[in-house]
């Protein structure tokens, strides 16, 4: 791939760029992951889906204060709300679920979702063309 967009006249990232695109991998795809992942050997996938649909929420938090372009718009309110409700349903429909839903469970399935949301908030802040 390296070549291919070195042969494209791409810019190879600078080692501040790196760094930033480091530790975004490991928060999206080792700690988010494997904490959901985790949290399913106490939650059902139901209730992991309905915090992981979290995720659009938390990163509307760390939006206008990171992206000085970036408005919360009504569009963006009601397609959360929509996105989240359909999640929801899915969840209420697939009730009865196990009663045994360990606090532990819940708690990896928000870190998740928080390691998720920061991973996506400090994207390297040169606009790739």
């Amino acid at each position: 791939m390296v070549s291919f967009f070195l042969l494209k006249s791409y810019q190879l990232p600078t080692w501040s760029d790196l760094g930033k695109i480091s530790v975004q991998g490991i928060l999206l795809l080792c700690v988010a992951n494997g904490l959901l992942t985790w949290s399913l050997e106490y939650i059902n996938s139901g209730l992991a889906a309905i915090i992981a649909a979290l995720v659009p929420l938390v990163c509307l938090h760390y939006s206008p204060s990171g992206f000085k372009c970036a408005k919360i718009t009504r569009s963006m309110i009601v397609g959360l709300v929509i996105g989240l409700t359909g999640v929801l349903i899915i969840f209420i429909l697939t009730w009865p679920v196990s009663k045994q839903v360990f606090i532990a469970g819940v708690i990896l399935a928000l870190l998740a979702t928080l390691s998720w949301s920061f991973g996506t908030y400090i994207l390297p802040s040169k606009d790739i063309d």
